[in-house]
């Protein structure tokens, strides 16, 4: 059998949890639908067009692998679809295939556009599951230990750092509160993204400095220690897709609050509870643990696997 050699593309070694853990989980899920041989080429960080265009003249199929590159929100939301864009066409005129898999597409404009651009379109969180659940791990004990990842969403994608400022503030008031019922439990802060702009790492360590003998967790590089971290804790609230993904797969009973529309995706399609934004902004909502996913993390496995279209 011929070898076919891929060139995966995405947000790889960007400081950010999630998108390295697309990596890791979509190399590991071609290595296991065991279709033949393949050679990989990763997208670089920092790569010029013209290592684009020698990467994909080399490649027989291109694949943008994982995370939403396409959304109808946000600041920087045209721009994005502008290089994906750019992108598909380029591959498709040197007539190379061009796969979007397993991603998230926020909205009906983005999904109109990437169905056109693409060759194979696979969703995440309606037709197949993100690749990081592929990822091995080892499930650490649990420990009476309540995880949380903020992230400055309003600040990032609206100009809006007053909203961040509100959302950490309601969010350690619900933390206080819900700490004088589980006084033997600790609190631990997990930051998913390092970048020094677009990064966790500040609010995450405000906010542990605001509750009383709670741990902060800085970025790390190492994406499966990350998974691991958070299948010691006994109960997960998260703002970060991945952070919530993470605590699905781990089976970590889970609050998802809602950010991004993906967060709202992910909530919806393996049955875990979330809290609207408009709730935490006004400090109405309370932590309440306790309801099971759905979907069995088997079945997204499956899912995942079949997303991966070479």
């Amino acid at each position: 059998m011929p070898v076919k050699r891929l060139y995966i593309i995405g947000y790889y070694n960007y400081r950010n949890t999630g998108d390295d853990a697309i990596k890791i989980g979509l190399l590991h899920g071609i290595n296991l639908r065991g279709e033949g041989n393949h050679t990989f080429d990763l997208h670089a960080k920092g790569e010029s067009w013209r290592t684009i265009l020698r990467k994909i003249c080399c490649a027989d199929l291109v694949i943008l692998g994982g995370g939403t590159h396409m959304r109808d929100w946000g600041r920087g939301r045209w721009k994005q679809c502008l290089r994906i864009v750019a992108l598909g066409i380029l591959v498709r005129s040197l007539g190379k295939r061009f796969h979007m898999i397993n991603i998230g597409i926020d909205g009906a404009k983005s999904e109109y556009i990437s169905r056109r651009v693409a060759n194979v379109v696979t969703v995440r969180d309606r037709d197949t599951f993100d690749s990081s659940v592929l990822i091995p791990y080892q499930a650490r004990p649990r420990e009476k230990a309540l995880g949380v990842n903020l992230t400055p969403v309003h600040r990032l994608y609206f100009g809006r750092p007053d909203r961040d400022r509100m959302v950490l503030q309601n969010v350690v008031k619900a933390l206080l509160e819900w700490k004088t019922r589980h006084r033997e439990w600790s609190i631990r802060f997990y930051s998913f993204n390092g970048d020094p702009v677009l990064g966790d790492d500040e609010m995450n360590a405000q906010a542990a400095a605001l509750v009383p003998d709670a741990e902060f967790f800085p970025w790390q590089p190492d994406v499966v220690t990350t998974i691991e971290a958070v299948s010691s804790c006994s109960a997960f609230t998260g703002m970060r897709y991945h952070s919530c993904v993470f605590a699905y797969i781990t089976g970590t009973p889970s609050l998802i609050i809602e950010t991004y529309p993906s967060c709202t995706g992910l909530a919806g399609f393996v049955g875990l509870p979330l809290v609207g934004m408009n709730e935490v902004l006004d400090g109405s909502f309370k932590l309440s643990f306790g309801k099971a996913a759905t979907l069995p993390v088997q079945e997204a496995k499956k899912l995942a696997l079949e997303g991966i279209v070479l």
